[in-house]
């Protein structure tokens, strides 16, 4: 019973807002549709951001609808404010927040209050906070998933509502504002229904546009047309599941539209029951594509001050004790070479010393060690000095061909190195000079030392080449080495100390290193490839337009 009352509120309300009501009358109406599902007590209220006109540049929530609430209640609670009482709490955190009894978050408590619970729901639009609807419920009843869900539907609906209001204030005229708050509606939300099988009946302007299939594309068709492939299987059993023992569904689906691109909703789906039988679902979404960016931004963000954070600490402390554990290394580098000297001196007769082979092969270790050692400090305290200068315009390809001779010049191979450079000689991007060498010396040494280490026979060929875009220029290192098939992840092969290598060879810092210096100069590094036969990584910087 209670999926029908659910569902033909959500009908009401829609048609409601439809109706182009005043505001205050379009909030009673709606939160009479609310409390006449019989879910909760008729006592409730509507609160919806304002003004605050005693302080103007600060965010307010106003009483705009109220259901049986006592008059010194009302005027406690005609204006709140984010963070404040449970409503406030809702609106702040952006989540519904359910309380059984009375506690200590209740802020608001009159005389002689009866104990009793809450459910404060958002009323978000494209995930700005608009107001909440605050209902009541009885002391210590633990609201259903279905009825949480209900409440959400509704905020969204009511959202949409107040969103299409303030825009209609904006626009002029009475002919032109009628057209661009449907537009908007069309805009804020993608609604469709499905039969029982779940193929489409009916699908807004927004969902075609969204999806970039036409009406005709879309009535008859299953949602699996705008199915991405991003969910598992058991993600889908889970969701019809929940449909099927619930009548309801909420969360977040990554769809593809018809021209390949990904794009995220939050969905609310709703079953229409008809005597006990399920004869479809309504489904409300919005497009919360951008915020979902933004939250992976803000992700790797943190992540990057996190490494930074983590790579400075260690450049401070190398800095500090990298003279204290240079000089007694000089100082045994030093008596390690007058041993060598004395052993492989021609004057020193067999009958003196007998030195065999198992010693002079520790002397070639602790030698390998010393080297190691002095190499992973200095490796260390570059970290303390990152940051190139000043960022200037850099000719990619003259900078490639310079490095990439000079460094051929002073490392000698057992192969052939060859390189293919498919880059405009014009080709230029804004960086840290310093640091972009650094970066391909980093590259280019991993390409030649992995391919030696493997011992493959042949020709090391080393391809690069340019994509560009309006704001980045993409260039692509790629390899016939060995590649990382099998032994590492994408992400792995960037933390700190981390290597391929054998034991002893390697200090894993120089791709952590050319990944925080692309950082410093406004760019990335990626490993784009890391299948066996080859390895490609993927410089971007930032193209010369923007400076």
């Amino acid at each position: 019973m209670s999926f029908r009352l659910h569902y033909r509120a959500l009908k009401n309300i829609i048609g409601h807002y439809h109706n182009h009501l005043e505001e205050d009358h379009f909030f009673d109406l709606a939160l009479g549709e609310v409390l006449e599902t019989g879910s909760f007590s008729k006592r409730g209220a509507i609160f919806i951001t304002s003004q605050n006109p005693k302080e103007k540049n600060k965010t307010a929530l106003e009483l705009r609808s109220s259901s049986f609430l006592p008059e010194e209640l009302k005027l406690a609670c005609k204006i709140i404010f984010p963070g404040q009482c449970l409503c406030g709490k809702a609106f702040e955190q952006k989540r519904t927040i359910v309380k059984t009894c009375l506690d200590s978050d209740h802020e608001m408590v009159t005389a002689n209050m009866e104990n009793h619970g809450h459910i404060c729901t958002p009323i978000i639009n494209q995930d700005n906070a608009l107001g909440v609807i605050n209902t009541y419920i009885e002391a210590h009843k633990v609201p259903s998933d279905e009825d949480i869900a209900f409440l959400e539907q509704a905020a969204h609906l009511i959202g949409s509502f107040v969103a299409l209001q303030r825009k209609s204030k904006e626009l002029a005229g009475a002919k032109r504002e009628r057209n661009q708050l449907f537009y908007y509606l069309n805009e804020t939300n993608l609604v469709t229904e499905t039969n029982a099988r779940g193929i489409i009946t009916y699908a807004n302007e927004a969902f075609c546009k969204t999806a970039q299939y036409s009406k005709d594309e879309i009535i008859g068709k299953p949602h699996s047309l705008v199915n991405s492939g991003f969910h598992e299987k058991k993600f889908w059993s889970d969701f019809w599941q929940s449909l099927k023992e619930k009548g309801s569904w909420r969360g977040e689906i990554c769809n593809r539209a018809k021209d390949g691109t990904i794009y995220w909703v939050h969905t609310n789906i709703l079953a229409k029951i008809e005597g006990k039988e399920v004869t479809g679902f309504l489904s409300i979404r919005q497009d919360i594509t951008e915020a979902k960016r933004k939250e992976e931004k803000q992700k790797k963000e943190k992540e990057r001050q996190q490494r930074i954070q983590k790579l400075n600490s260690l450049g401070v402390l190398a800095a500090g004790m990298g003279h204290e554990i240079n000089n007694p290394l000089t100082i045994a580098h030093g008596y390690l070479k007058k041993i060598k000297a004395k052993i492989y001196s021609p004057t020193l007769s067999s009958s003196q010393i007998t030195i065999d082979s198992e010693f002079k092969e520790s002397l070639k270790y602790i030698e390998e060690a010393h080297l190691r050692i002095r190499s992973i400090v200095k490796g260390i305290k570059a970290f303390s000095r990152i940051g190139g200068g000043e960022l200037e315009v850099v000719n990619i390809k003259q900078t490639i061909d310079e490095v990439s001779s000079q460094y051929l010049e002073i490392k000698e191979t057992p192969f052939l190195v060859k390189f293919f450079v498919d880059i405009e000689e014009d080709s230029q991007a804004i960086v840290h000079k310093q640091s972009l060498r650094q970066v391909l010396l980093n590259l280019l040494n991993n390409s030649i030392e992995a391919f030696e280490e493997s011992q493959l026979e042949g020709t090391l060929k080393i391809s690069m080449w340019i994509k560009k875009e309006k704001d980045f220029l993409h260039i692509y290192f790629s390899d016939n080495g060995p590649g990382l098939e099998g032994k590492t992840s994408e992400e792995e092969i960037f933390d700190l100390f981390f290597t391929t290598k054998d034991p002893g060879k390697g200090t894993g810092l120089g791709l952590a290193l050319s990944r925080e210096l692309c950082h410093q100069m406004g760019g990335e590094l990626q490993a784009v490839n890391l299948d066996a036969g080859g390895l490609t990584m993927k410089l971007s910087l930032k193209n010369q337009e923007d400076i």
